[in-house]
């Protein structure tokens, strides 16, 4: 997109920048996961603040990494941490900044990438990354900006921050010298608004197993199958019924995202029924 400075930003324009970049949703993580295995809660320095983990498992074992969606914390992974208990991972789950526990009340693509690329490299080689939706972007953002990591799930992922940011603009019926002052505005919160994973999953090698379900009304399948037309080294598995968090809970996908991360053979997943 061309980049042309505009001359002020309103108070309306700059109130809807506020709102795009403030994800909302529950600050307090009040759920556990059904396991009989203590988490242990670390607080890691990040930026000026903190970002909220949780640790179950053995420290020499392989680690994953948990990652949730946008206005969500990381509750809404804690289904799958029994299952990769049981499978000898030790498991650190995150809530991204201005989510869960974690600090500030704002944040763009970009600081969700680089909370996701701090808490890898708090924990070393990871694994594997199982991530949700606008946490899939930003596991993506990290790896390019180096985040070590095995093997990826993605579940109901985005692939084009900019276009979701411009449309955003669009939605709320600004002129093009509105959309200008959107994106200025947005720049005064470090936000960075040119991330497309096409620009960069394409260079990626470690395996991907890519997750979208048919009736996802938040992102359709035809983002996910884009997404995995980039990703050189990826299973693309189709599923229906499950919606936009659907994909959080169900057995089938559970099931075939640990053995994904398990099985280094693993090039194919069982039929969705």
């Amino acid at each position: 997109m061309e980049r042309t400075e505009p001359k002020r930003i309103s108070d309306e324009v700059r109130d809807a920048a506020l709102r795009y970049i403030t994800p909302g949703g529950i600050r307090k993580v009040v759920r556990r996961p059904k396991t009989d295995v203590e988490s242990v809660h670390q607080m890691l320095p990040f930026k000026s603040g903190f970002l909220s983990t949780r640790v179950w498992g053995k420290s020499e074992n392989k680690t994953v990494l948990l990652v949730h969606g946008w206005a969500a914390n990381q509750t809404d992974m804690f289904l799958y941490v029994p299952n990769l208990l049981d499978a000898g991972f030790k498991v650190v789950a995150m809530d991204l900044p201005a989510h869960g526990e974690s600090s500030f009340d704002v944040a763009g693509l970009n600081h969700l990438g680089d909370a996701v690329l701090a808490v890898g490299n708090a924990h070393g080689q990871l694994e594997g990354v199982i991530a949700h939706s606008v946490g899939c972007a930003a596991t993506q953002l990290a790896i390019a900006s180096g985040l070590r990591v095995g093997r990826v799930v993605m579940l109901a992922s985005p692939n084009d921050y900019e276009a979701k940011t411009y449309g955003f603009a669009n939605h709320m019926g600004f002129s093009k010298e509105q959309i200008l002052e959107f994106i200025a505005a947005l720049r005064e919160f470090d936000v960075r608004v040119e991330i497309r994973s096409v620009d960069f999953v394409p260079k990626f090698d470690m395996p991907a197993l890519i997750v979208h379900s048919e009736d996802d009304a938040v992102i359709p399948i035809s983002v996910g199958e884009q997404l995995a037309a980039y990703w050189k080294n990826s299973i693309f598995l189709r599923v229906n019924g499950l919606n936009h968090r659907g994909v959080l809970r169900d057995k089938f996908v559970i099931e075939n995202a640990i053995k994904f991360l398990s099985d280094e053979n693993s090039s194919e997943c069982d039929p969705y029924e």
